[in-house]
């Protein structure tokens, strides 16, 4: 198992034929790379002749960061082939059959030893995507009755908790056979899935959007005009603790008020009290003091007023 940094112009960057990240298997296959946020790479890969799957860092200098041989993350189990994503921070959570595992820049597993298994059903064929520093999403195939695949989601947070359930939630109710999810996130609290499905009788392509609660928020996409009136985002993350994001837009200057309620209505405080230019804005709420438990965030501009819910969980 070898790695290499091609530059700009296709020149080898490292020492000649790569560097060895392993050299002691017969067979290694489930090769999959991304970046380690500083200009080096973090590679995961299996070992077939012990059974295990391996992650190592690299970094720009092509020096080698973690344990000799790769950090060991455990058996492989069906799930899928070997996914990583970066945590945008130096580490990466990586996937391996069932279970999913975060390595921190040091090549320390902040999981559980084996990972986290994200369904106790037998999965197939899973796509990962990540909040940066705050948790993943895990999509996969369940084997149902016997004859027929659903897609099945996971939240996990950032302490490596599964938040819907053991066996994850259904994506959708129809009737069909759906395979092969793939999913990616927007960046701001929200991930895109989408799979084949043969519910009219031939395969097409769908796609829905959720947030960490496991809430649909949308089953199509488009680029965006801003509206007249105001447009309140879902708070990311959500559930949090203690600080969250809110992001709101405006297609007009206006005066906008945005305001955080107890579940009795009671104002508890004001984050916006100012003119506001056209575009996105965001702004973060700490709720460090307050107790657990939903919350209501409104704004007001342009005679609209819009609120959404949150929540906190210490």
């Amino acid at each position: 198992m070898y790695v290499q940094r091609l530059d700009s112009s296709g020149k080898s960057t490292w020492q000649d034929n790569g560097i060895a990240l392993c050299q002691d298997g017969n067979s290694i296959y489930g090769v999959a790379v991304t970046s380690d946020a500083s200009g080096g790479a973090i590679i995961t890969w299996v070992n077939q002749d012990q059974y295990l799957q391996y992650v190592q860092r690299v970094d720009s200098s092509g020096i080698v960061r973690w344990p000799s041989g790769g950090v060991a993350l455990g058996d492989i189990k069906r799930g899928g082939a070997q996914r990583i994503t970066p945590d945008d921070d130096g580490g990466a959570f990586v996937g391996h059959g069932a279970y999913l595992q975060h390595v921190n820049a040091a090549g320390t597993k902040l999981w559980a030893a084996e990972g986290v298994p994200y369904s106790t059903d037998t999965t197939f064929e899973s796509s990962q995507a990540a909040s940066p520093r705050d948790g993943l999403w895990n999509f996969w195939e369940n084997w149902e009755r016997g004859f027929v695949y659903h897609v099945y989601g996971q939240w996990i947070d950032g302490t490596g908790s599964v938040r819907w359930g053991e066996k994850g939630i259904k994506i959708n109710n129809t009737i069909s056979h759906q395979v092969y999810p793939n999913a990616t996130t927007d960046g701001r609290g929200h991930v895109f899935v989408c799979w084949e499905d043969d519910r009219r009788g031939n395969d097409g392509i769908y796609l829905s959007k959720f947030d960490t609660v496991g809430i649909m928020t949308a089953v199509n996409y488009r680029p965006r005009e801003y509206p007249p009136g105001p447009v309140l985002e879902q708070n990311y993350p959500n559930p949090f603790n203690p600080r969250t994001i809110i992001s709101y837009s405006l297609a007009h200057q206006a005066r906008v008020h945005l305001e955080v309620f107890d579940g009795l209505g009671r104002k508890l405080r004001t984050l916006v009290d100012s003119q506001e230019s056209p575009g996105n804005h965001q702004v973060t709420f700490d709720a460090q003091g307050f107790a657990s438990g939903w919350y209501i965030y409104q704004v007001k501009a342009n005679g609209v007023t819009i609120a959404r819910k949150m929540l906190l969980i210490h």
